[in-house]
């Protein structure tokens, strides 16, 4: 039999932030029913949690305006209408027992809204800090990258002032006289 994921948590005794925080972790599957939502099998219930703790009868699951579970999630039906033909149902039989788990529910969905505010601001904080380290990292890279530019501009610098003594020496040595002319003078010319 499947349970839609209120009733999962009602039978097995757990809160639904609890169980939304197994099916996270994996450590519990659910598979989507002909209407798209969320259902588990009472077999992977046994399996995960062992014996249930507040069985839901295939008897008992007319009590709601939605006609299939005894346990309306807060999506479905806000304003719960007991049916006071049932006799053979204990599960919802007063309107403030419904009243309570509505407000269960509701409670299990604003902790878990909490817990997504929560992450959220822990990711945004994070960012932010990671967000400031690569500013950091940045400026250390330009200053390093500046520091570089200006050796290889002094290495350029100084490889053209040798480039320009070779030069000047070249130019000196052809400027002078020869050593036959300096010996014989310009007769041999």
């Amino acid at each position: 039999m499947e349970l839609n994921l209120s009733q999962a948590a009602v039978s097995v005794g757990i809160s639904r932030t609890t169980l939304y925080q197994h099916i996270k972790k994996g450590k519990l599957s659910v598979t989507l029913n002909r209407d798209s939502q969320k259902v588990v099998d009472t077999s992977e219930l046994i399996r995960v949690y062992g014996e249930l703790k507040n069985p839901i009868d295939d008897e008992c699951t007319v009590g709601c305006t939605d006609g299939m579970s005894t346990i309306c999630s807060p999506e479905q039906n806000l304003t719960p209408q007991l049916n006071t033909d049932r006799t053979d149902c204990t599960d919802v039989d007063t309107p403030l027992t419904h009243t309570v788990q509505v407000t269960e529910l509701l409670r299990d969905q604003i902790q878990m809204l909490k817990d997504q505010v929560e992450k959220f601001e822990e990711e945004n904080r994070s960012l932010k800090e990671e967000n400031t380290t690569l500013r950091k990292d940045g400026f250390a890279l330009r200053e390093e990258g500046a520091k570089e530019r200006s050796r290889l501009i002094a290495l350029v610098e100084d490889g053209h002032a040798q480039v320009k003594l070779l030069t000047d020496q070249r130019q000196q040595s052809q400027s002078q006289p020869g050593f036959f002319v300096r010996l014989f003078g310009r007769l041999a010319a």
